[in-house]
């Protein structure tokens, strides 16, 4: 190790962030950690008196910080929730919830928090899973299928009912009946005002 260094291990993106930067203002060098395979990255080699200064700055802005990312978090929710509504006005206010709470939260790892997506494609593609999993025998049929085989018998009822939430006239009924829709027989009445529709 370099005299004057020490190891910060990874895992507080924020002190690993300030430690780079203020040792980059500094003009000195910051050294990765490797296994001793030279795979994975275990964390870095930064001057010590930076160290020290960092911790002490991550201790007097925790709380700023802390309610900064509430505040970020909330309007990410915020911007999803609008995002849903607008591009599914007749879907139910629970199943929008449980979207959000599901694809749109930090941490979830979900397609509502990737950005390799536009906004309207993962909207899509979290609420097709959600129809999936809460309004299909889709989570009972991969018990006997592989996911593919799965997804493909849920497919037309998954359709029919992101296009009832679109406000869209589904073409026929026919992919609903005969399939265990847990009360989605009904989705086809697209009458109801906006909201109003309530699947169970």
């Amino acid at each position: 190790m370099p005299q004057g260094y020490c190891f910060v291990s990874k895992g507080d993106v924020y002190i690993t962030r300030q430690c780079r930067a203020k040792s980059k203002e500094s003009r000195r060098m910051v050294y990765k950690v490797y296994d001793k395979k030279g795979q994975r990255v275990l964390g870095i080699r930064v001057p010590e008196d930076i160290w020290q200064k960092v911790l002490v700055l991550s201790k007097e802005t925790k709380e700023a910080r802390a309610a900064a990312t509430i505040s970020r978090d909330s309007k990410f929710l915020d911007q999803g929730r609008e995002l849903l509504e607008k591009q599914y006005p007749l879907m139910p206010g629970e199943d929008i919830e449980s979207v959000l709470q599901h694809a749109f939260c930090k941490g979830s790892g979900r397609v509502g928090r990737t950005a390799t997506h536009s906004d309207g494609h993962k909207a899509r593609l979290a609420v097709e899973a959600h129809i999936r999993h809460e309004h299909t025998p889709y989570d009972h049929l991969l018990k006997d299928n592989d996911r593919l085989s799965a997804r493909r018998q849920v497919r037309n009822t998954v359709q029919t009912i992101l296009k009832v939430w679109k406000g869209e006239k589904p073409e026929t009924q026919e992919s609903l009946v005969g399939r265990e829709t847990r009360g989605a027989a009904s989705l086809c009445d697209n009458t109801v005002e906006p909201r109003a529709l309530e699947i169970s």
